[in-house]
Order: structure tokens, then sequence, then C-alpha cells
């Protein structure tokens, strides 16, 4: 029994690992999905701002579809945004509406999605600043 949990503890520190400060790497098989963390980001209220979103694809050529979790009130993203194969960067529109509430250093949750159950998940930091 002991030797099933040391194996899977090893799968799991090898399926997943750390590809550097801001990044997280997922691996299935021989095919990796790398997605970077975002910039820090700051947006006023009514207006709109761009941040580019980074991944790498390493024997996979799956669409890799990314959403945003816990943004805060008052503040959208681009609902998902899917990057075909050849595509490792997208730039994606946050915009924060004359009401949205100020707040500083918000954490968002960035989630990227490939066939097969790969999900590369990390976070940025998002700020509202009154205008």
């Amino acid at each position: 029994m002991n030797f099933r949990i040391a194996f899977a503890l090893a799968f799991l520190s090898v399926a997943v690992a750390g590809c550097g400060p801001g990044s997280i790497t997922v691996t299935k098989g021989d095919r990796k999905l790398t997605l970077f963390e975002p910039e820090s980001t700051t947006v006023k209220q009514g207006e709109t701002v761009q941040v580019t979103l980074k991944i790498a694809r390493d024997k996979m050529t799956d669409p890799v579809t990314v959403r945003f979790e816990g943004l805060p009130a008052g503040v959208t993203a681009d609902s998902s945004t899917t990057m075909p194969n050849g595509q490792d960067s997208a730039n994606i529109s946050f915009t924060a509406t004359a009401a949205a509430k100020a707040v500083s250093n918000h954490e968002v949750r960035v989630i990227a999605d490939a066939s097969g159950g790969m999900v590369a998940k990390t976070a940025m930091q998002l700020t509202v600043k009154e205008k």
C-alpha cells in the first residue's frame, strides 16, 4: 500500500510540474501544455485593457481554450478564447464598468483546456482603479 501511494505521488510530481517562475506545465504521455502567467494588470473604471496570454505546446496539435474565473465585480473578460494549432498567444480584453469596485491585486484564475483532459491553471493579479 505504501508503495502505491509513493508511486502515485511520484507520478503526480512528473505529470504537473512548474516550467519556471510564472508558468505551469501539464503532461499527458509525451504531450505537454504550458500556460504562462499573464503579467499583473490594471484597468480603470469604464475602460478596457488588453492582456497577452501565452501558451506552449509540445507534441500536441489540439486547440486550447482559455477562460477566467474569479473576476472582480463589474469586470468582464473575453468569455473564452480558443487558440488553434500554430497559435501560441492571444490578446484578451478586460473591461471594467464605470461602477466596478476598486480593488488592488485581485487574484483571477486562468484556465487553459485542451482535449484529452489536459487542463493547466495559473493566476494573475488584476487591479481596478477609480477613473
